[in-house]
């Protein structure tokens, strides 16, 4: 057997399509994850940090659907097994991994909801500063200071006793005005979808930190032009040992040391731009990433050429 009937048999095999589909996404995911660490947490890259967050996730999905592509175009195959099987397995592990993401994306609304349910609505000093924010507040009757935004579709604030027992009127003024920035930046429904799309690739937790880091920054300038640098200063550091929300919740306590956002509230703010290195390394690694979906035709027409007596 010459080693041009190997590679074909190796095309021609149940897992020609299935390789592509479990590693490009991997590699997409570590080339995203690098570039990710190289931004910094200012307004100007939550963008760049929200692609390649979601880039990986993306690509497995391009794959998935030119594999079912190419099932249903291709029906003339169903008399030669070897094609039926090696589309069809491709399919279901396709298929489970999907509903994987959908089940960890369940679990999280799920966890969501039963602390929601839990929420009472605002009143006496809590629905006074609702009232003044002009934002949907819920009181949550727990000691632990908790404060965030939670919700896809129908986003509010959410604040616990114990963090409304923290904060002097003024400091919960500039917390729900920095709520009120998620809020409209819809930051919550597109951490849900970047959850959703990081169980389908394999990396982006750098990523997802990196957009997380970048809204907070957004939503402090908000609240600083609402609020002023003090009492947002002060009400970051009463709340900055709360434990960190889970997914797609978003809220001033964050997900990493509050250091470097005191220093920018209070006027040693970093670059507020997007440095020269780390978009090239962004902007590479996502056209990196999208090149792969073009593997399933390139693969074919590299057979083709070095295989052409079976084509």
């Amino acid at each position: 057997m010459s080693w041009f009937d190997v590679v074909y048999a190796a095309v021609k095999s149940p897992f020609a399509n299935l390789w592509p589909l479990l590693v490009l996404p991997f590699v997409a995911g570590l080339a995203c994850e690098f570039a990710a660490r190289r931004l910094q947490p200012t307004r100007a890259d939550w963008r760049l940090a929200a692609a390649l967050a979601a880039a990986p996730g993306l690509l497995f999905l391009a794959l998935s659907l030119i594999i079912l592509w190419r099932i249903v175009t291709h029906s003339h195959w169903q008399l030669e097994w070897q094609h039926v099987l090696k589309y069809q397995v491709t399919a279901l592990v396709a298929g489970a991994i999907l509903a994987r993401a959908a089940w960890r994306a369940w679990r999280r609304h799920a966890a969501l909801s039963q602390l929601m349910r839990l929420a009472v609505p605002a009143s006496g000093r809590l629905g006074n500063a609702a009232a003044r924010a002009g934002i949907d507040v819920r009181l949550l009757p727990c000691s632990q200071p908790e404060c965030f935004v939670a919700g896809v579709f129908d986003p509010k604030v959410y604040l616990s006793a114990g963090a409304v027992d923290r904060l002097s009127d003024r400091e919960l003024d500039a917390a729900l005005r920095h709520e009120r920035s998620h809020i409209r930046g819809r930051d919550t429904a597109i951490l849900a979808a970047l959850g959703f799309l990081g169980d389908l690739g394999w990396f982006g937790r750098s990523a997802v930190t990196a957009y997380h880091q970048s809204r907070e920054r957004t939503a402090d300038e908000a609240a600083v032009q609402a609020s002023g640098p003090i009492d947002l200063a002060s009400a970051l550091l009463a709340l900055a040992r709360s434990p960190a929300q889970p997914l797609p919740a978003i809220g001033i306590a964050g997900t990493a040391p509050a250091t470097w956002r005191l220093h920018a509230i209070l006027g040693n703010e970093p670059v507020d731009h997007i440095r020269r290195f780390a978009l090239t390394t962004a902007v590479a690694g996502l056209a990196m990433t999208f090149s792969f979906a073009a593997w399933p035709y390139a693969q074919t027409y590299i057979i083709g050429l070095l295989c052409p007596c079976h084509l």
